[in-house]
């Protein structure tokens, strides 16, 4: 690269008279030189220390510190039991003249947002009736809240998955962080940013989110009712849920960890993230955090205890 980068410099301050021809065999040999020493420099092992600095001992909270949010799907899940969560996150297009008094309330802005001015309507229609937090999953909707005055939390599918992007967050201003649902729990425990944390500690996780829906080859919106699953070759049904112009895909089996709150330890708070799930279940869900209960159906411990590989 060298010799090359000094050809052309020669060649470009010489007069045009002393200028030789360089012939093309040389200047592709210059090439394959070149080539060759960039092949040995990538060739080259270096040793790499990883940096575990930004992991700490964590708190040592106690579970019992922890508290729970519960976000569901609809109003037909706000039941007796659900008021007593610590803070209720409601979606964005839920009826907000229906929503109950005397709990604290949050909004859940949607991961696709096509129509930025419409979300701000809604903020707005939130704001009058005291609703000031807001869990966002993206970076658009975080900066909506803040066009709005809400409070954010970054929400799951901002991927915080270290001390590093945790604190991003801190520096941007919002006021907690889910953490990555797909971090070893016992890594989520040692984030060490001053920040409030949390985890989805039970529900469907969303999986894919799709501009076009996936159901509507064999029935129509008004057929489907939000209400459809796509059933993969070994049988296991995939709820498919639409909302604000996109569809999404969510889990088969939800995560359960209501028997393990005491490996929770450094966390500020869980959340119960409900989509499908009847009134009764929901009673059932929260019955059995709250008492640390087995599950009875089919579960998944989700990559908290397996990670990524």
């Amino acid at each position: 690269l060298s010799k090359i980068s000094a050809l052309l410099r020669n060649s470009a301050s010489a007069p045009a008279s002393s200028v030789s021809i360089l012939r093309a065999s040389s200047l592709n040999a210059l090439r394959r030189d070149a080539l060759d020493k960039l092949s040995e420099l990538r060739a080259e092992i270096k040793e790499y220390t990883p940096d575990y600095s930004h992991f700490s001992k964590g708190t040592g909270r106690a579970s019992a510190d922890i508290k729970t949010y519960a976000r569901i799907d609809s109003l037909a899940q706000i039941t007796e039991k659900i008021l007593s969560a610590d803070t209720l996150i409601v979606p964005i297009d839920i009826n907000v003249e229906k929503l109950p008094l005397g709990v604290k309330l949050a909004v859940e802005l949607p991961r696709g947002i096509s129509n930025e001015n419409h979300i701000k309507a809604r903020l707005k229609a939130f704001k009058e009736k005291g609703i000031t937090t807001a869990f966002c999953g993206t970076l658009t909707a975080f900066e909506l809240a803040k066009s709005e005055g809400f409070e954010a939390v970054a929400h799951f599918g901002s991927n915080i998955y270290s001390t590093y992007s945790a604190n991003y967050y801190k520096e941007q201003g919002v006021k907690a962080v889910v953490l990555s649902t797909e971090m070893l729990l016992k890594d989520a425990q040692k984030i060490s940013a001053d920040i409030e944390k949390g985890i989805i500690s039970y529900g469907r996780i969303p999986l894919m989110l799709t501009r076009n829906c996936p159901v509507k080859n064999k029935k129509s919106c008004s057929e489907c009712g939000r209400a459809e699953t796509l059933i993969d070759r070994k049988g296991e049904s995939f709820p498919v849920m639409c909302r604000n112009g996109y569809s999404e895909l969510y889990n088969s089996k939800v995560v359960w960890l209501a028997d393990r709150q005491n490996e929770l330890r450094g966390l500020d708070f869980q959340i119960l993230y409900f989509t499908t799930e009847t009134p009764e279940e929901v009673d059932g869900v929260l019955k059995a955090y709250k008492n640390g209960l087995a599950p009875t159906t089919d579960f998944t411990r989700g990559m908290y205890y397996r990670g990524v590989e």
